[in-house]
């Protein structure tokens, strides 16, 4: 998943020491291409000391698969309803 790759690279890599870092997933519970390179990326991101928290938002998201990126059950949360805006879809363009 590029997303993972580029929030490692572009802004984690240029974190303060001694701060935390975390990233929040929102997903429709499929990967856009492939899985495997999905996971791979979020252990990545996760070996750099970034904490990965998943918002689901619609019931097909995988919890397994999810909690798989998150590393845990307890990071992951589901939107019941969503009605995104315009505006807000296009700070995830």
């Amino acid at each position: 998943m590029q997303g993972f790759r580029v929030a490692r690279i572009e802004l984690f890599s240029q974190a303060r020491p001694n701060v935390t870092k975390f990233a929040v997933l929102v997903t429709d519970g499929k990967a856009n291409r492939d899985p495997e390179d999905t996971d791979n990326e979020a252990d990545l991101t996760k070996a750099s000391d970034v904490e990965v928290f998943a918002v689901g938002v619609t019931d097909d998201v995988s919890h397994f698969h999810t909690a798989t990126i998150t590393d845990s059950y307890f990071a992951i949360w589901r939107a019941c309803a969503v009605s995104l805006s315009p505006s807000f879809l296009l700070l995830f363009l």
